[in-house]
């Protein structure tokens, strides 16, 4: 089926290309997210109209009196109906994929994880409902244009995956300036409930810090003062290369491994990785599949070439990413890191200093997030340790403030993107 829209993919990757070259084309910008709405309306129609056929389908099959060959015949149109759903589905979140590229480009890619998750808890926030049951999508579409003319760029959040607050976001700077837009006066539990949690969420990006942040009692953001080092470029080129001889594979550090390859093309994997220590695969097809890419940078930036990222789409362009973790221990020892990997859905390393790194012991965790982070977003694995290092170098004065607001020092507990810092057990 995606084979039918692949202009339509080629066209807006080509123009969120265009706008990443003039933020200020706010001409553009809008034309942009019309296309997009006008693509998710028409898939939410679609799976609309598909699943009253396939709701018909099953009054039908229950029926009594209808033969078997009837029946299984009506089995395997529901079936095929529940493919075509799924393809729709799917396709409304490639079109959202195209909304996240606007926001990261506008945005400050480190606030915008906190606008997928749950106010109060670690869980993902539900999704909103379908554009086409949406009775303040008008309002929302005024705001856009008051926007414009003000010259202020704005973008519809039902266009992305990863913002889940507010109808509207501004994006003047580089944190995002959420609104909710209501097309009546009226007011009840519910909008008094989503008011409050955007409330939350907006003071927690604005003040860099906040109480019962998903889950943690205490939660502050602290900058990242080391400049990101990536290795996008280096994917960009390996995807180049694989398209001219079917595969193509990079070590743009130790530890950290591209495998780019075409249908058809024959490799030994075994031959290819057999010096890897501990590594641990990413197919990044996999995640673009399963809708798992959510809050990272989006593949629709990652991916540069229009051509390229529809075969990408289209499943004709693997990528793999490996990160071999007994590199990764390897590098975090020459600092007088101890990096130990854990058995936990949630964390994937815990770190400690040598006796005598900082006048208090600390243990770290590195969050499973932040580590599918580095694979997603091609992070150099010497940058994910600089910066832990900068952060380890904050712990002392983060551990005072944190003393005087918590009632019990036990409960202190801080979290960057990817670390999370709590009392060391054992004391040393």
């Amino acid at each position: 089926m995606i084979g039918y829209y692949r202009k339509a993919i080629i066209d807006l990757k080509s123009q969120i290309n265009e706008l990443s070259k003039d933020m200020s084309n706010h001409e553009l910008l809008l034309h942009i997210q019309l296309s997009l709405l006008k693509g998710i309306l028409n898939a939410e129609r679609k799976i609309t109209a598909l699943k009253t056929e396939r709701k018909s389908l099953i009054v039908k099959r229950i029926r009594r009196g209808l033969s078997r060959r009837s029946s299984q015949a009506l089995k395997y149109r529901i079936s095929a109906l529940d493919r075509r759903i799924t393809q729709y589905q799917w396709l409304r979140y490639l079109y959202r994929s195209f909304g996240d590229a606007i926001a990261f480009l506008y945005l400050d890619k480190w606030s915008i994880k906190p606008l997928l998750y749950d106010d109060s808890t670690a869980a993902v926030k539900q999704e909103s409902g379908h554009l086409t049951a949406k009775q303040g999508l008008p309002a929302e579409l005024g705001l856009i244009l008051d926007a414009k003319r003000h010259k202020v760029p704005a973008l519809l959040t039902d266009l992305t995956n990863s913002i889940r607050y507010g109808d509207v976001c501004l994006l003047g700077g580089s944190v995002p300036e959420l609104l909710e837009v209501k097309s009546s006066h009226n007011r009840n539990r519910r909008t008094t409930r989503q008011l409050s949690r955007l409330a939350n969420v907006q003071s927690y990006l604005k003040n860099d810090e906040g109480y019962n942040v998903r889950g943690a009692a205490f939660c502050q953001r602290v900058n990242i003062r080391t400049p990101e080092r990536n290795y996008v470029d280096q994917l960009n080129l390996s995807i180049g290369e694989a398209l001219k001889t079917g595969h193509a594979i990079a070590r743009p550090e130790p530890g950290l491994h591209f495998l780019v390859q075409t249908p058809g093309a024959h490799l030994d994997y075994g031959e290819a990785f057999e010096h890897l220590i501990s590594p641990v695969p990413f197919f990044l097809n996999e995640y673009k599949n399963k809708e798992w890419w959510m809050s990272y940078y989006p593949f629709t930036l990652t991916i540069r070439n229009p051509e390229h990222l529809y075969l990408f789409v289209k499943g004709d362009l693997f990528i793999l990413v490996i990160v071999d973790v007994g590199e990764l221990i390897k590098l975090a020892a020459r600092r007088q890191l101890t990096l130990t990997p854990l058995d936990d859905p949630v964390m994937a390393f815990q770190i400690e200093g040598a006796p005598g790194y900082l006048k208090e012991p600390f243990l770290l965790k590195f969050s499973q997030h932040f580590f599918t982070r580095i694979a997603l977003e091609c992070l150099s694995l010497d940058w994910v340790l600089d910066i832990t290092e900068d952060h380890i170098a904050q712990l002392e004065d983060l551990f005072a403030r944190h003393d005087a607001r918590m009632a019990d020092p036990n409960d202190v507990r801080s979290s960057w993107d990817h670390l999370v810092v709590v009392p060391n057990p054992n004391g040393n």
